[in-house]
């Protein structure tokens, strides 16, 4: 079966973010090296995960992380294993407020490791969002809040979606989101 998610990313890096979306990565903060979920195709033991984390967050950010809030993060950033190929991203406030993107998935979650140690990539805050979900870029498209009665709809929805990544659980939600994706990006 076919999820539906809503998917927020980082209101202060929408430029950035909307240029990964466009190349097929929807990211997610709160990945420092050794932060992946899973290394080698073998999900990575909180315990260790937890390690990376709590380092990460003192090093880049200079701050001592709650325990309770590295195992929200956690809780959080493994839904994104959840997701598979079609499953369906609404991304909201995506490419500007008042705007949502639909993405399909094409390849699941990924984790990218290969900007540790570019000083320009940490200058630029872009630091930690190193989790991503795959999408096929020719599979998304932007619509307004107010392009029909479904992306109003959905849009009215967002302040009870407001995890970084959510699944849409309500029946009359899902059915909004998959007419909005048959109309514009049917399987």
């Amino acid at each position: 079966m076919i999820q539906s998610a809503v998917f927020w990313t980082d209101p202060n890096n929408v430029d950035w973010m909307r240029s990964e979306v466009q190349k097929g990565r929807v990211r997610q903060g709160w990945g420092f090296e050794g932060c992946q979920l899973i290394d080698h195709g073998v999900l990575t033991p909180y315990e260790d995960w937890a390690r990376s984390q709590a380092a990460g967050i003192l090093r880049f950010w200079g701050e001592v992380a709650p325990k309770d809030g590295i195992l929200n993060r956690y809780r959080i950033l493994m839904r994104m294993l959840q997701l598979q190929r079609d499953d369906q991203l609404v991304i909201p406030s995506m490419p500007a407020s008042g705007i949502l993107t639909l993405a399909r998935v094409r390849n699941g979650y990924d984790f990218d490791n290969s900007h540790f140690g570019n000083a320009l990539f940490y200058k630029n805050n872009h630091s930690d969002f190193i989790h991503y979900i795959d999408i096929d870029p020719n599979k998304r498209t932007e619509i307004r809040y107010d392009f029909s009665p479904d992306a109003k709809f959905i849009a009215s929805k967002f302040s009870y979606y407001r995890s970084a990544i959510t699944f849409a659980r309500a029946p009359e939600y899902r059915a909004a989101i998959n007419r909005l994706f048959g109309e514009h990006l049917p399987i």
